[in-house]
């Protein structure tokens, strides 16, 4: 009975017909690399494999990975994105390459660049298969249906094969066991297919079994096993507790504080004039700027208070020889002089 990777790798080399765009999209340790590998042994045409490598500094450029052709190849060139699909063709003509075969490692990385880049090559190469593969990506997955790549995914790692990865190399007593469906389900979405994980998870699991001399571990040895994968949910809820509790100490805190005093408290730093107090401020306009009817109005107009026409104002006004008009407030209309 044939595997899913051999299934995919089957189609994946049948002619032109079947396929012309496709994005190969899986976990890493789902077998993507293996299908590429398999790809690149074919020895009926060309095959190149090509990576966008971008600095810090948004510079970009095509690294040729690998390449099949044994001494005219291009492996370990690198191209400009504006040269690239010029020189992947001049790379074609050196040999009898008919239906070559293209392939671009972690396409989910600047994949927008890669499309751009693609499309004239795609033009300048008509009987070429465009092969991306990558990481599962709602946002690329999205772009790529847009411009009808085809998408196939590698699939999950059975229980079998993650199991096969975490016992590789170890001496497990019974891994039967320990290594049940809840704990693959568990250690599969800590490692997310990554090999070294699955190997450190095995290695874990050989150097407690032979400290604790004992085939079933408990819950909190699990939960240390887990720590060690990466497992820091039980920090992460223990900081949003306290965090929320903080938050909820403090709102009611100040709540409690307002009932016993009015107004309601506002920190000093929301306001940034304090109004003062009504004669204070009349005795200072009229020291200060009261000759200046403009400098007035641009107080008025920063504070934002407004002075009633009663008489004390008026006489203020009067005496600093400015006329006071009766209204609801005195505006730069107002007071003139």
């Amino acid at each position: 009975m044939s595997t899913r990777r051999e299934v995919i790798l089957s189609w994946l080399r049948e002619k032109r017909q079947t396929w012309r765009l496709c994005y190969l999209l899986g976990e890493a340790g789902s077998g993507k690399t293996w299908l590429a590998q398999q790809l690149q042994k074919d020895k009926h045409r060309r095959v190149i494999t090509l990576s966008l490598v971008v600095s810090w500094q948004g510079k970009a450029a095509w690294i040729v990975t690998d390449d099949n052709a044994a001494e005219q190849g291009c492996r370990d060139s690198a191209w400009t994105r504006d040269e690239m699909a010029g020189q992947l063709l001049h790379a074609l003509h050196r040999t009898d390459s008919r239906c070559p075969l293209i392939i671009i490692e972690n396409a989910h990385l600047n994949h927008r660049r890669i499309l751009d880049d693609l499309q004239r090559a795609i033009s300048l190469i008509p009987d070429g298969q465009f092969l991306l593969i990558g990481r599962p990506d709602r946002k690329v997955e999205r772009d790529f249906k847009k411009q009808d790549i085809e998408l196939v995914s590698t699939g999950r790692l059975t229980e079998h094969e993650l199991k096969a990865s975490i016992l590789e190399g170890q001496n497990i007593d019974q891994p039967d066991l320990l290594l049940t469906s809840r704990v693959l389900k568990r250690i599969a979405l800590l490692c997310r297919g990554d090999r070294r994980k699955l190997a450190l998870a095995g290695e874990t699991i050989r150097l407690l079994q032979q400290a604790e001399q004992t085939s079933v571990f408990t819950a909190k040895q699990w939960r240390m096993i887990y720590r060690i994968l990466g497992d820091n949910r039980p920090r992460k809820m223990q900081l949003a507790v306290v965090m929320s509790g903080t938050i909820i100490a403090i709102t009611c805190g100040w709540l409690l504080l307002s009932s016993f005093t009015a107004p309601f408290p506002v920190p000093a730093w929301l306001v940034p004039v304090t109004p003062v107090v009504k004669q204070d401020m009349t005795k200072d306009i009229a020291h200060v700027v009261m000759r200046d009817s403009e400098a007035l109005s641009v107080l008025y107009g920063v504070w934002g208070y407004e002075v009633p026409a009663d008489s004390a104002w008026c006489d203020q006004a009067v005496r600093a020889g400015l006329a006071c008009k009766s209204g609801n407030a005195v505006s730069a209309s107002d007071i003139r002089r």
